[in-house]
């Protein structure tokens, strides 16, 4: 069973995207402070369009060594959740 292409392009577009929201910045010896900030997030069309009053910043302080398998972690949650609803959209 294959996967099809646009799911792979759905999915490979997501992670690019939801990676491109996260900032790491050195926080304390051997931590880093990982940051979200929802108004440099793209969507499917471009920058999000996000007001001051709904714009969020999400922090983590993590491991430095863990830093990249944290985002990657957060961004392959968006991953499924964008699979996730292509599948059902397009199975109704």
């Amino acid at each position: 069973m294959s996967v099809p292409d646009e799911l792979v392009d759905l999915a490979l577009e997501a992670l690019e995207a939801e990676v491109a929201c996260w900032r790491k910045v050195p926080w304390r010896p051997d931590y880093t402070r990982l940051m979200r900030f929802s108004d440099t997030c793209r969507g499917p069309v471009g920058p999000a369009e996000v007001t001051e009053e709904e714009a969020t910043i999400t922090c983590h302080d993590v491991p430095t060594h863990m830093a990249d398998d944290m985002i990657v972690r957060f961004a392959m949650e968006k991953v499924v959740e964008a699979v996730i609803g292509a599948i059902s959209v397009g199975g109704e």
